[in-house]
């Protein structure tokens, strides 16, 4: 799993090669990981959070509930209270038009 989130995380981060993964890809392989109950690094879900950020206007609805739901799975699994959207502060360029409510979480 290791090599795989090494070289995902490396693509996301280089433009000509982040434009080859597709919200579906990105949605249904957060969905796996957290259905499999993998726990990625911070960095490949950072990787996908930016990702899936830049493709938010054009997510249909199973992407987005795959993507939240995996995020908050995958956040319960490392003890965190917050999802890990690359979210802080109040600042979420690009989600608000999920209708996620930004900063608090309760």
């Amino acid at each position: 799993m290791q090599a795989v989130e090494v070289e995902v995380t490396a693509r996301l981060g280089m433009p000509e090669e982040a434009i080859k993964f597709s919200r579906q890809h990105l949605a249904n392989s957060l969905w796996a990981m957290a259905t499999l109950e993998l726990l990625p690094s911070g960095r490949l879900l950072a990787a996908v959070a930016e990702a899936m950020k830049e493709r938010a206007s054009d997510c249909n609805p199973q992407e987005i509930s795959n993507t939240v739901w995996a995020f908050a799975k995958l956040g319960e699994k490392r003890k965190e209270k917050t999802l890990s959207f690359g979210i802080s502060k109040g600042k979420a360029p690009g989600w608000r038009s999920f209708g996620l409510p930004v900063g608090s979480t309760g």
